[in-house]
């Protein structure tokens, strides 16, 4: 008898597993999902094939189910469940499986929605967003994208507009062309390093300069560039890299970010705005981007002034000559650093122009892995001083083409007393299938290691007499 009711539940179970898969169909169940998930990028609008009429998105629904089953689509690298992150645009399990379900139900089709959902639209979320700086992106002339490259990584170098200090609270990116453009990333020059950047600009042909590796000028990965520059100023290579700071990006959806709470970067007057422009040469040949623009919100002062701290072994960056990161031929690779807060706390001291005896708290608001087309997988990891380990962050299929910054939700807040006890640590790994090692470095062909982390401080209260 207890074998027979076994049995039963078993059967019932499967009965309804058939049924609910039965029960899905493109137009009451994919449809919304594509509404809500897919259309920031598969629009008109967008960066690629448009999903907006629903006959031409039925034609995918194979391609649709590999993709999201594998997590490839839509691009959202960070795994579920370590953290929640602000933004989150990923499907759920329960949207995965109803992905699954439609494709063995063989991709049906509810003849009676199929004349009443018959187009779907994109419309970007209504904005709170108000900006008070704009500058454009190569002066609003036209640029053609490197028409033999399936990618092209092209930076543009603009003037900061204000002549006294100011904080960075927000930005967003206009697009000239979005049919072209992939994503783009933001960084901060020092005023110290501008008329050098812009020396390296005007030694290439045409506007800008190719920059695979981030906001510095991929030429600054020859030995013989950085032999050149160190004669003329001792250190000066590495003074450049260091004085390039990442300060956001975008990414087709994105209507404009806007730092956490009360916080903001500082930048000078005389500073430079770098675009990295990831220009989809094959997705769109022929097409030029022009009077692509970045829109800020600026504020003369913050409570919690920030910036992005990289993480890395510099070391790693010259690693044809020193040999620190090396991918064997035909072989994977692993690397990681671990670094103290107090350590943080010093290049936070130095940036910010503050004194420690000001700070109350550092707050860690996020995590961003950076490696190049060599790159497997990533991870971030958090030491407290009672030696517990959070994971903030876990990539498990590296896309160099999807990297961004992930915000957590609630910040990590680290009292300035017990810094010397708190870790960051990453790790990285790497698969070279080439005949030949990969080296650390600036090139396309190099890879690197780094974190990019949102740091804020929160600031002691002054006592008032």
């Amino acid at each position: 008898m207890r074998i027979t009711k076994s049995l039963l539940v078993i059967t019932t179970a499967a009965l309804i597993c058939l049924k609910a898969t039965a029960d899905i169909t493109f137009e009451e169940h994919i449809t919304p999902i594509l509404q809500n998930h897919c259309l920031l990028c598969h629009s008109e609008s967008g960066i690629s094939f448009s999903f907006e009429n629903p006959e031409t998105a039925y034609k995918f629904g194979p391609a649709m189910v590999s993709a999201v089953e594998e997590r490839r689509m839509p691009p959202w690298l960070a795994e579920p469940s370590h953290i929640q992150y602000e933004d989150d645009y990923s499907l759920n399990k329960e949207e995965i499986r109803t992905f699954t379900q439609w494709g063995e139900n063989n991709y049906a089709r509810n003849n009676a929605l199929i004349k009443v959902k018959n187009i779907l639209s994109y419309t970007a979320q209504n904005s709170t967003f108000k900006s008070d700086k704009e500058v454009i992106v190569n002066n609003g002339n036209s640029y053609l994208p490197n028409q033999n490259k399936k990618d092209d990584y092209h930076c543009f170098l603009m003037e900061w507009p204000e002549k006294e200090k100011t904080y960075i609270t927000g930005l967003r990116a206009i697009p000239g062309n979005a049919k072209v453009i992939h994503h783009l990333i933001l960084f901060t020059a020092t005023p110290e390093i501008a008329p050098h950047l812009r020396k390296m600009e005007s030694e290439e042909e045409g506007s800008g300069y190719e920059c695979f590796g981030g906001g510095a000028p991929d030429r600054l990965g020859n030995p013989s560039v950085r032999a050149a520059l160190d004669k003329l100023e001792d250190g000066l290579s590495r003074k450049i890299n260091s004085g390039i700071n990442f300060l956001s990006h975008w990414a087709p959806g994105m209507n404009g970010i806007q730092f956490p709470k009360d916080t903001g970067i500082p930048i000078e007057p005389g500073a430079l705005i770098i675009a990295q422009m990831h220009y989809y040469s094959a997705f769109a040949p022929g097409e030029s981007d022009k009077n692509s623009a970045m829109h800020f919100i600026t504020k003369k002062e913050v409570k919690k002034p920030g910036f992005f701290v990289t993480i890395t072994n510099r070391k790693w960056l010259n690693s044809k000559g020193n040999k620190t990161m090396v991918i064997p031929s035909k072989q994977e690779a692993s690397y990681s650093i671990t670094e103290n807060f107090r350590k943080i706390q010093r290049r936070v001291l130095s940036i910010l122009k503050i004194k420690s005896k000001e700070i109350k708290n550092l707050e860690l608001h996020s995590a961003n892995i950076h490696m190049h087309s060599y790159g497997k997988a990533g991870k971030v990891f958090l030491d407290d001083p009672l030696g517990n380990r959070e994971r903030l962050l876990t990539i498990n299929n590296w896309d160099l083409n999807w990297q961004r910054n992930f915000t957590f939700h609630k910040p990590k807040v680290l009292p300035e007393k017990d810094l010397k006890d708190y870790k960051i640590s990453i790790e990285c790994e790497y698969t070279n299938p080439w005949e030949y090692p990969i080296y650390g470095g600036f090139g396309s062909n190099d890879e690197m290691c780094i974190n990019f982390s949102f740091i804020a401080v929160d600031k002691k209260i002054k006592k008032t007499l």
